[in-house]
């Protein structure tokens, strides 16, 4: 069975239940690796200092900003809690993460006509 984060309960019950049965219970986590946090990372790293080369800037109180890692790390997470109701990216899925990423690269491409990809194992190398 699969169950959500939003199932916890649900889960317990049955792993309670599973377990005065006698039976053998196996726990399997979807969330990002520690390699994909690292990836994910080094991608908000590139996306604002594209958007810096480029000349982008935000303003906020009427103050304009230069893009940072975390600037860009508080937008993906903005919206990783509209769409998944999750306040860590640890707790996302791997298709919960690409999806925003690819909402975040395509609403860059059109912005600018560049495309950012996410990082690959060769960016570690």
């Amino acid at each position: 069975m699969i169950f959500s984060h939003l199932e916890v309960e649900k889960a317990i019950n049955l792993v309670y239940l599973l377990a005065s049965q006698g039976k053998t219970i196996n726990v399997v986590t979807e969330g990002i690796s520690k390699q994909q946090i690292k990836s994910l990372h080094l991608w908000f790293r590139l996306v604002s200092e594209y958007l810096n080369d480029v000349g982008a800037t935000f303003e906020i109180i009427g103050i304009e900003c230069r893009y940072t890692e975390a600037v860009i790390k508080d937008m993906f997470k903005q919206i990783a809690k509209v769409l998944f109701e999750v306040d860590s990216s640890r707790d996302l899925t791997s298709n919960q993460m690409n999806e925003i990423f690819e909402y975040i690269s395509k609403h860059l491409s059109e912005k600018t006509g560049d495309y950012i990809e996410f990082p690959s194992i060769e960016h570690f190398k």
